[in-house]
Parts: structure tokens; sequence; C-alpha cells
């Protein structure tokens, strides 16, 4: 943790608010989050709908940005596990259901986030987000992609806690820089 600290304090201090409120939200959560005991289970039902968004835009399966390096930029991202096919998307009103018990909902990225600390999640996939909840967001921007062109890949993934294993995936969404 001190580690990714002291790489803030080279940052312009507004990029370092936001980098320090990032690292210790992740800690937070990490922290914060109780863990029950799971069933064991194959599946679980319901789908993971997954979405990105700029500042207030309306939420979209893809998105494209022109990056302007070294000037902070960034997105929203939103999953929502068990939402109802004509249901409105909002990240706010998922807050009302529950997840199964013994679960997690993680947001993931591909290719795995260069930051200190980032957690891989397996095959090139990183992980960026956590929840106990049945929604899962994260405000992603250049510095949190290494400030590179290129197309990154984004997935939500419903989890058992105690085994880690994939209930059940968002189909992959895609952002670009460009």
């Amino acid at each position: 943790m001190q580690m990714a600290i002291d790489q803030i304090t080279r940052y312009h201090p507004r990029m370092r608010r936001f980098l320090l409120t990032a690292v210790l939200s992740a800690a937070v959560l990490l922290v914060a989050a109780p863990v029950a005991p799971a069933q064991p289970r194959d599946t679980v039902q319901g789908p993971i709908a997954l979405r990105l968004k700029v500042h207030e835009g309306p939420w979209k399966r893809s998105l494209s940005i022109k990056l302007h390096r070294l000037v902070l930029t960034s997105f929203s991202i939103c999953g929502i596990w068990n939402r109802a096919a004509g249901e409105a998307f909002s990240c706010d009103d998922a807050l009302a259901r529950t997840l199964p018990s013994g679960t997690i909902l993680r947001l993931e990225q591909n290719p795995a986030p260069k930051a200190a600390g980032a957690k891989k999640a397996g095959k090139g996939w990183g992980t960026i987000g956590l929840s106990t909840s049945p929604s899962v967001g994260a405000v992603i921007s250049n510095v949190v992609t290494g400030d590179q062109q290129g197309v990154y890949r984004y997935r939500a993934t419903l989890r058992d806690r105690s085994s880690n294993r994939i209930l059940g995936t968002s189909n992959a969404i895609t952002f670009r820089w460009r």
C-alpha cells in the first residue's frame, strides 16, 4: 500500500487526489467485505448486464474516446446482476436486490491493469472492482489503462467467495482509446 502511495506523489495534485481515492476505496472494499460461507453450486441463474458511459451520457455496449496523453479523461462502467430485460439500466436501482449468499460480483479488465496492487483474475483479466451488492461499477481513466491507445475489454463475473470459482459472467464489452 505504501509503495502505491509513494508512486502517486509524482502526479499532479488533482491526479494524486483521484488515485489516492481509488487506492483507498479498493482497500476499504477488500477489508470491509464480510466473508460468508458459500453454498456449493455449479451455476447461478441470472444474467449480468454490462455498460459504459462518458460523464452523464447514455449507457452503451461499446465506447471509443480520443486519447489525450497526460490529460485525465474518464468514463464509467457498470455491471448489474439479474436485471430484467425491459428494465432501464441504472446502477443505483439495482441496490434493491441482493446477490446469492456467498457470492461476490467482480469487474475485470483485459489486458490486466499494470497498476500497483492490481490483482490478476486469470488469462489476461485483471480485477478493477468488487461488490457484495448486485451492481458493480467503477470510474476508469487513461491512467488505469496505462495512458496507451488500444482496445480494452471489460466483463463482470459472479464468483463463489470461498473458492473464487466463476458462477456466471457477462458478455465482454469493448472500449477503445483512439
